[in-house]
C-alpha cells in the first residue's frame, strides 16, 4: 500500500491539485501586487492633491492678506472700533500696506477723526453763539420767533416767554396760541 506505485498514483493525483494551487496563489499574488498597484497610485494621486490644495490655499491667504494688508481679524478689529466711533488710536502703515485696505481704512479713519474735531468744535461755537444771543436778548429785552406757515408750529426765543410773561411749559407753540396772547385791538396789525 505504501509501495513506489501508490506513492506514483497518489503524485499523479496530487499533480493537478498542486497545479491548481499553485495557479491560485499566482492570481493571488498577481491581485495582491496589482492592488499595492493602484493603491500606491492612488495615494501618489491623493498625496499630490492635497499638496496643490494647501500651495493654492497658501496662495489664496497670502493674496487675501496682501490686499487686505493685515489678517481679517486685525482689519475686522478695526472697523469694530472706527464704527463704534473710536478713532483714538492710529492705523500704523508700512510701505507694504500704502496699497491695501487697511491703508484705505487709515485714511478713512483720519478723515473721520478730522470731520469729529470739526463737528465737536462746530457744536461748541454753536453752543457759545446761542448762550451770547440769549445774553444778548435779554440785555436788549427783545427775543426771536420763526414761524412754519404749513404746520402753524411756533418757535419762540426763552425771551419772548420773559416778555409776554407766559410759562414756556404751559404754553402750546403754534400761530392761535399766539394771537390768544396778542391784545384783540392788536390782532389786525400782526
Amino acid at each position: 500500500l505504501l509501495g513506489s506505485q501508490y506513492h506514483q498514483a497518489k503524485s499523479e493525483i496530487m499533480k493537478p491539485i498542486n497545479e491548481t494551487f499553485l495557479m491560485m496563489d499566482r492570481r493571488t499574488l498577481n491581485a495582491v501586487n496589482h492592488a499595492k498597484t493602484v493603491s500606491s497610485i492612488f495615494r501618489a494621486i491623493f498625496v499630490f492633491v492635497s499638496l496643490w490644495a494647501i500651495f493654492f490655499m497658501w496662495r489664496a491667504y497670502r493674496a487675501l492678506r496682501s490686499t487686505l494688508g493685515a489678517s481679517a481679524d486685525e482689519v475686522h478689529q478695526h472697523i469694530s472700533r472706527i464704527g463704534g466711533g473710536d478713532f483714538s488710536m492710529p492705523i500704523k502703515i508700512t510701505s507694504e500696506q500704502s496699497k491695501s485696505v487697511i491703508a484705505e481704512l487709515a485714511k478713512m479713519q483720519d478723515l473721520l477723526h478730522s470731520h469729529d474735531v470739526e463737528r465737536t468744535l462746530a457744536e461748541q461755537n454753536l453752543r457759545l453763539n446761542k448762550k451770547l444771543l440769549v445774553e444778548a436778548q435779554h440785555i436788549a429785552q427783545v427775543g426771536s420767533w420763526s414761524l412754519d406757515w404749513q404746520t402753524g408750529d411756533l418757535v419762540w426765543s426763552d425771551e419772548i416767554f420773559h416778555l409776554f410773561e407766559i410759562d414756556e411749559h404751559q404754553f402750546s407753540a403754534n400761530y392761535e396760541a399766539f394771537l390768544s396772547v396778542v391784545h384783540p385791538l392788536d390782532r389786525d396789525e400782526v
